[in-house]
């Protein structure tokens, strides 16, 4: 499967969160606060838990709204 158009080999069972930590602790911690969301090849929002599968697309989305700031 990818992240952020890097392919990544996945294991049985592993969430999506799984997969954001295991690449970099920060970009967890943006996912964790609401600062950041995965969505899939096609820009739908993905939970956390989700479990991934091999050939799969996520893309990690920073948002620039800062968390719990309400909409604009």
């Amino acid at each position: 499967m990818f992240l952020d158009g890097e392919p990544r080999a996945v294991g049985s069972g592993q969430t999506v969160r799984d997969l954001v930590r295991g690449v970099d602790r920060a970009l967890d911690a943006l996912l964790e606060t609401g600062a950041a969301y995965v969505t899939d090849g096609v820009g739908r929002a993905i939970a956390p838990d989700a479990v991934v599968y091999p050939g799969a697309i996520y893309r990690l989305v920073r948002s620039a709204r800062r968390p719990g700031a309400g909409p604009a």
